[in-house]
């Protein structure tokens, strides 16, 4: 990849006599942000800025492609306020309400995380550090380029400016339609004067379906067939799954979705086996949860987890003993769940393929359905 876009930055070069020109330029600068050979998405919302010295990038910027691009995940825990950078085990956390960073070991970063409008900035200086990647800052057309890689990238930072100048113009554009106003409505389309205009009130929408599956050989497949499917979901995971599957759990929390324990519930030591997966998680992902899948526990079982500060699952419709793997299967499902009045939560067990889980989820949707992650808290 890197030696195609060498390769191809005269082309790209000739290519940008021939774009359009864009509308007048912004007030102000803007920061892009690309890592690797990939420049990100613009918006206000994400934008880096400096402050006491240093520049601060948006912890999203180490999800997504990103990851498979730095080997660095990131996870953001809202209830414990935190944000988590991992690689290879070796977090760096950053407590919103702290001046400073730190590692597993008590050892302190400053300076700490910059929570603006919701979203955690991080410092690029203490996270390159840590990890041993590297960040330029470079004046482009329109402002600034702030760019992540690894050291062995192979290319200079003012060749990979030029390289990018076509990506980068094309992100600016988004950027600044997506700043742009609706336009008023036409005269034909305008209703007479003294009229009021008809307009037909969509079907109802809005109802929240939690679907639930259990974590298997099929995970890491589910998560590449819904990773641009603005849905999430809740994996409950195995005690072995949750000890040895560390990437993917690192990878189900950094992209949205929820991770429980799940045991078996007639087992004498079923408490004990929560226990044991919630550390496996923390070891794995440095957050734990209240989410507990007891297949098979009876009601004094149950009660006895609840006692105990877990949000023990039921599913609204239970799916598990059926399979999912394509239309006609998710055709099945949806009717079941339009016989439901409310949120509702599914259990699909380990039946589903990941065609099934986005075939049924591009149904939901259609059907005005959205799918969410369950939450530790009702």
């Amino acid at each position: 990849m890197r030696k195609r876009i060498a390769a191809g930055l005269a082309c790209l070069l000739a290519l940008l006599a021939l774009l359009p020109r864009l509308p007048a330029r912004a007030a102000e600068s803007v920061y892009f942000v690309a890592v690797e050979e990939s420049v990100l998405p613009l918006s206000d919302g994400t934008m880096p800025f400096w402050s006491g010295g240093y520049l601060y990038v948006p912890a999203s910027a180490f999800s997504g492609a990103t990851r498979d691009a730095l080997g660095i995940t990131v996870i953001n825990n809202s209830a414990k306020r935190v944000t988590v950078l991992d690689k290879s085990r070796r977090p760096l956390l950053f407590y919103w309400d702290k001046k400073y960073g730190e590692d597993n070991d008590g050892n302190t970063y400053v300076p700490g995380a910059v929570l603006r409008g919701g979203t955690a900035f991080l410092p690029a200086a203490v996270v390159s550090s840590f990890f041993a990647v590297q960040y330029s800052v470079a004046e482009v057309e329109h402002g600034y380029l702030v760019w992540l890689r690894n050291p062995d990238f192979g290319m200079s930072m003012k060749d990979f400016a030029n390289a990018a100048t076509y990506n980068m113009e094309d992100r600016y554009g988004a950027y600044l339609r997506a700043k742009q106003p609706d336009p008023p409505p036409s005269e034909e389309t305008a209703p007479p004067s003294g009229e009021t205009e008809t307009i037909e009130e969509p079907a109802p929408a809005g109802t929240r379906i939690n679907l639930c599956v259990e974590a298997a050989d099929n995970a890491e497949a589910i998560l590449d067939m819904i990773e641009y499917s603005d849905a999430w979901i809740t994996f409950y995971c195995p005690c072995e799954f949750l000890e040895e599957q560390g990437d993917l759990l690192r990878r189900m929390l950094a992209e949205g979705h929820a991770v429980g324990v799940l045991v078996d519930g007639t087992a004498a030591d079923a408490a004990a086996q929560l226990t044991r997966g919630n550390e496996a998680l923390f070891e794995a992902a440095c957050v734990k949860t209240r989410l507990a899948r007891l297949q098979g526990a009876d009601e004094a079982t149950r009660r006895s987890a609840e006692k105990l500060g877990w949000r023990v699952f039921g599913a609204d419709i239970d799916n598990g003993g059926r399979t999912l793997s394509g239309n006609a299967n998710a055709d099945a499902l949806m009717s079941r769940v339009q016989g439901r009045r409310g949120d509702l939560s599914v259990w699909l067990g380990t039946g589903a393929s990941a065609a099934g889980v986005r075939s049924f989820i591009t149904k939901a949707k259609a059907a005005g359905y959205y799918c969410r992650a369950l939450r530790e808290v009702d």
